[in-house]
């Protein structure tokens, strides 16, 4: 495999239980943020974005699937894959192969571009203003977490440092195994849980768990700590 060459990925989406019903098929460069794209709910396509809330209205979860690795030839076998499953089954809403970029810059290329062109440019929210003002050149990428596998955040792009909040939480345990957690810790109010955060593991436990953990409707944070 030549050096110059990056690997496209033909990957397919799928329910958690039914791992041979695959529901949508795509290219991409970094699986996990594809994934995390999609499940954000874009709605450029309403059937695959309605399929994705049904699964985790019903409390399922989607997950992604490498179904071949390609050079050159994504797009003949991205119409492959979902040929091979048929838009029938699929929430495809085309045969495949008709997007997709493939940059020659290196991602070293592209931070160095960015800090020497848009050196005033520090956060997400002034990266995409640049993107709408048109100061990107077509040869940069506008979303170059799709394009370089091993970027971890726009931090390292910008030279901040600042990590963006998916990749602190990533370890964060989920609400029932918090809870289990912290039974040996003995909160007995959320100004106990403060000034005592730091017996914790900060890596496994968010700060706020009322914030964090609000999509289990937990209200107050002396729910939190009862076993209920």
């Amino acid at each position: 495999m030549e050096d110059n060459k990056r690997i496209t990925y033909i990957y397919g989406l799928y329910e958690v239980g039914k791992e041979d019903e695959i529901r949508y098929v795509g290219k991409t460069l970094n699986t996990k943020d594809r994934l995390r794209c999609h499940l954000k709910r874009n709605r450029s396509n309403k059937e695959k974005d309605n399929w994705i809330n049904s699964v985790i209205q019903n409390g399922g979860e989607i997950k992604i699937r490498i179904l071949e690795e390609c050079l050159d030839n994504w797009s003949e076998r991205e119409s492959y894959w979902i040929n091979k499953y048929g838009l029938e089954n699929l929430t495809n809403i085309l045969t495949g192969g008709q997007s997709g970029k493939y940059y020659k810059i290196t991602y070293d290329e592209f931070k160095n571009w960015v800090r020497e062109n848009l050196p005033q440019v520090k956060t997400l929210r002034e990266w995409r203003d640049c993107i709408n003002s048109g100061l990107i050149p077509d040869y940069i990428p506008k979303y170059p977490g799709r394009v370089y596998p091993q970027m971890k955040n726009l931090g390292e792009v910008f030279g901040t440092g600042k990590v963006h909040n998916i990749e602190l939480t990533k370890d964060y345990l989920s609400y029932d195994e918090a809870k289990k957690y912290i039974e040996k810790f003995n909160f007995k109010s959320g100004e106990n849980w403060f000034r005592r955060y730091g017996d914790v593991n900060a890596n496994l436990l968010p700060k706020k768990p009322h914030r964090f953990y609000k999509k289990k409707r937990l209200v107050r944070m002396g729910r939190f700590f009862r076993n209920w």
